[in-house]
């Protein structure tokens, strides 16, 4: 997925005494991992509401409804069926994106809390906080995730009426088809949180090499962690991606038997390069959308942060945070 972002700062050199990790005020972990729960789910309804249109386009490419590049496809949907049809399913993604960020966020910044205890985290620690963070989420949003998916394949039914439908016709189950993957998947935002925190580490800690002692600790701009996070999304993203489409047929496959000429790739007698084709298929249009919604979720979550910040230093009437 849609995913995940990097909830905590990387460790600087010569931190005065007292001087705080990240924009969190001062307080327990917990308030500090609510405070990049929030951040981070206000960002990712924000990204997912703007950029719907490509995630349902990217869906339908993915399962062999429509194909083309990207816009091509989305233009196609939206003559055949009208500029509502973009937008099909919006509240469950929003639903789904902000449930599946604010758990991930409030677990993996707890834990990585935990685990540092003052000191450094090394690349596979991080990565395995970000791998049981992902568990956790993916067990409270599988869901909602398959309504999701459902949804922007549909013809128009509302969440409710489609939840009821599966619930008769195929039973509480169909809830968590694709479950083994996604669970396999939670390396995906594992790595993606790893690289960035790395690639943004290495940046801040030369930066603040370079600063005078005591000066203003640096921080990524806006563009900078646009940036960071496109290239550590795409980076997971090519790394995962066989999963994530086998996972989205599983989640779009309904109990009834195969019809004749199925784009399953578990069908047919297949070269491996026809195998590989399959499994890559709709590849453009994902690193499309989730480069773009990558990089304005990295961006926005900095923003919320600060956001909710100030707000809670106004309401407790403490003075500005350094």
């Amino acid at each position: 997925k849609a995913g995940a972002l990097s909830p905590t700062e990387p460790p600087r050199p010569r931190r005065r005494p007292g001087a705080m990790v990240s924009a969190a005020p001062r307080g327990s972990p917990a308030t500090a991992a609510l405070l990049q729960a929030t951040a981070g789910a206000g960002s990712a309804v924000a990204v997912a509401f703007a950029l719907h249109p490509l995630e349902l386009t990217k869906t339908r490419i993915q399962t062999g409804q429509v194909k083309g590049p990207l816009a091509l496809a989305a233009a196609r949907i939206a003559c055949d069926e009208g500029l509502a049809a973009l937008y099909r399913g919006v509240s469950a993604q929003c639903c789904e994106e902000a449930l599946e960020n604010f758990v991930f966020f409030y677990v993996y910044a707890g834990l990585k809390r935990l685990a540092q205890r003052g000191q450094d985290l090394s690349a596979a620690l991080s990565l395995l906080i970000g791998y049981c963070a992902g568990v956790c989420t993916t067990s409270c949003v599988m869901p909602v995730e398959t309504l999701s998916t459902r949804l922007q394949l549909s013809s128009g039914e509302s969440p409710w009426e489609l939840l009821r439908r599966v619930l008769r016709d195929e039973g509480p189950g169909a809830l968590f088809n694709g479950i083994g993957y996604n669970i396999v998947l939670c390396a995906n935002p594992a790595i993606q949180n790893t690289l960035f925190d790395r690639l943004k580490g290495t940046i801040l800690v030369r930066r603040d090499a370079r600063s005078a002692p005591g000066s203003r600790r640096a921080a990524l701009s806006a563009v900078e962690a646009s940036a960071l996070g496109a290239l550590a999304k795409a980076f997971a993203l090519f790394l995962c991606y066989p999963l994530v489409r086998l996972k989205v047929l599983r989640q779009a496959a309904q109990r009834k038997e195969p019809k004749h000429g199925s784009d399953s790739p578990s069908e047919g007698a297949l070269t491996p390069r026809q195998y590989a084709g399959l499994l890559y298929r709709g590849l453009g249009a994902a690193l499309s959308k989730n480069i773009v919604s990558a990089a304005l979720m990295y961006s926005l979550k900095e923003k919320i942060a600060r956001l909710v910040v100030a707000g809670l230093q106004r309401l407790l009437q403490r003075p500005a945070l350094r």
